[in-house]
């Protein structure tokens, strides 16, 4: 697990699937963890390559505007590196915050890490 200092309230790691990175976050998605999401979804800031990018919100506690914003950004990167963007795992909580904000549509979706590197909904 990493976290990032001034980021106490998030963890992730990152594991490989084929052409799939994942991110496991664990810990409230706000604005002091944009950083550190941004930072490991595309850890070679200069790289816009084609890579598949599954993010597992199992672990999320709890998700902002900030957080979403964040999500938000990382979908409109993947997408111009003609990658995609799955969401995992979503706690029903955070499924009807994103809701709530207007932005679950957005996104891809699967309930699990093998339907998310399949490509998800």
């Amino acid at each position: 697990m990493v976290t990032l200092d001034g980021c106490p309230g998030l963890e992730i790691r990152t594991e490989h699937h084929g052409c799939s990175r994942i991110l496991f976050l664990t810990g409230e998605l706000d604005l002091t963890a944009v950083p550190l999401v941004e930072l490991h979804a595309f850890p070679c800031r200069e790289s816009e390559t084609a890579q598949d990018l599954v993010i597992d919100l199992e672990g999320i506690t709890f998700c902002d505007s900030s957080g979403a914003a964040a999500l938000i950004h990382v979908l409109e990167r993947t997408k111009r590196a003609q990658g995609r963007l799955t969401l995992t795992g979503i706690p029903r909580q955070i499924k009807r915050r994103l809701g709530q904000m207007g932005v679950i549509d957005l996104f891809h979706t699967a309930e699990t890490i093998p339907e998310g590197t399949a490509g998800g909904k």
